[in-house]
């Protein structure tokens, strides 16, 4: 019997509200992209049930900005498979949805995060320390948003 590859799993989310993105800043303590600006999300946890990638999307935002999305609608936006640092496959599966006004992020988890924001995909281009795929991925969305 062959050996079976084992994927790392990891969900991330983009939250828009009127022509901007919800992205986080890295606490300068992590061991990955720290004081980075990326996109809100996490590790699948090896947990059994439906629905998986999107509980975890849901579960990560409340744990990373206090957000709950209950009533928030969520939508595939893309998937990759990449090689992490130590070369194991991993899994990333982006979600996209929309945030009412009103509703306001917070640093939930300070020892991941530094700071939440919104931006839109013009202001990201003068960012040093955003994260190279990002804006591509945001432009994606809005292409998707337009053809709604």
């Amino acid at each position: 019997m062959s050996e079976r590859t084992r994927y790392e799993a990891n969900v991330c989310v983009l939250l828009h509200r009127a022509g901007r993105w919800l992205l986080a800043v890295r606490s300068p303590g992590v061991a990955y992209a720290p004081g980075q600006v990326g996109l809100i999300g996490g590790h699948v946890e090896p947990v059994v049930g439906p629905d998986v990638f999107e509980t975890t999307a849901r579960r990560e935002v409340a744990e990373e900005t206090g957000l709950d999305l209950a009533g928030v609608d969520l939508h595939y936006l893309s998937s990759e498979l990449y090689l992490g640092d130590a070369g194991q496959p991993v899994l990333t599966v982006t979600y996209m949805g929309e945030l009412a006004d009103g509703i306001e992020p917070r640093v939930a988890a300070p020892d991941e995060l530094s700071a939440v924001g919104w931006w839109s995909l013009a202001e990201l281009s003068t960012v040093e320390n955003c994260a190279p795929w990002v804006p591509p991925l945001i432009a994606d969305a809005e292409r998707l948003l337009r053809r709604r």
